[in-house]
């Protein structure tokens, strides 16, 4: 009997430590950082094998394929990769559970601006950028990551740039922000005859609080060789 109540006792207490109370979704993401790479992508696609694919001899999956790159190189496809880094801010006590918070962004986004620039010159090819339907999970040949490294990502199909922005701001359109790949590409034209040769790329995106009133500034760069 005493070792019954002691394995009822042990049973109920890692059902608690394993659910604990006031599990909820009642939260926000909060942006607080991002990048952005130029991105070329190949004619070709990678298959990709996880170990259960190598121990039955299975095919594995196609990936499109695609590399961060500091060169605008016309041979191939470029353009260029977002990403976001949030944090979840619940708003009641409790312990968050789900896969990404119910009530959308903490902060909305204003404006994301998007430039390549020289020394004395800047190009705002924000307008310029086009999604893709056809991408819907990425393998990194290589990765010039700004955190954390990674060879996969979630790329959601967004049209342009008024449209990311739309649908991050929207509660019901957006997603697990950190998983994110926003992939979007250049005309040829723009990447073959640009005002000038660019020596960076920048973006910055302006957020602004529920008041209307507190703005702060994301942004990131890299060099274009």
């Amino acid at each position: 009997m005493k070792r019954l109540l002691l394995f009822s006792t042990i049973a109920f207490t890692s059902c608690v430590l394993m659910f604990p109370d006031n599990l909820t979704n009642n939260a926000f993401y909060n942006i607080d950082d991002t990048s952005i790479r130029l991105v070329i992508k190949y004619d070709t696609d990678t298959l990709y094998k996880t170990n259960y694919d190598h121990t039955y001899n299975l095919r594995g999956t196609q990936y499109n394929l695609l590399s961060t790159t500091n060169s605008i190189d016309t041979t191939h496809r470029i353009g260029i990769q977002i990403k976001l880094w949030a944090e979840i801010i619940l708003n009641e006590e409790g312990t968050f559970y789900r896969r990404y918070p119910a009530n959308g962004l903490l902060d909305k986004i204003n404006t994301i601006s998007i430039c390549f620039t020289n020394e004395n010159s800047s190009f705002d090819i924000t307008p310029f950028l086009k999604g893709d339907s056809s991408i819907y999970e990425i393998k990194w040949r290589t990765c010039d990551y700004k955190k954390v490294p990674y060879t996969w990502g979630n790329s959601p199909n967004v049209t342009n740039i008024s449209m990311l922005k739309i649908d991050l701001n929207s509660r019901d359109k957006l997603k697990r922000i950190p998983n994110q790949d926003y992939i979007f590409w250049l005309d040829k034209k723009t990447t073959s005859e640009p005002p000038f040769k660019p020596t960076m790329l920048k973006i910055k995106i302006a957020l602004v609080d529920t008041s209307g009133i507190k703005h702060r500034q994301l942004k990131d760069s890299i060099k274009i060789n």
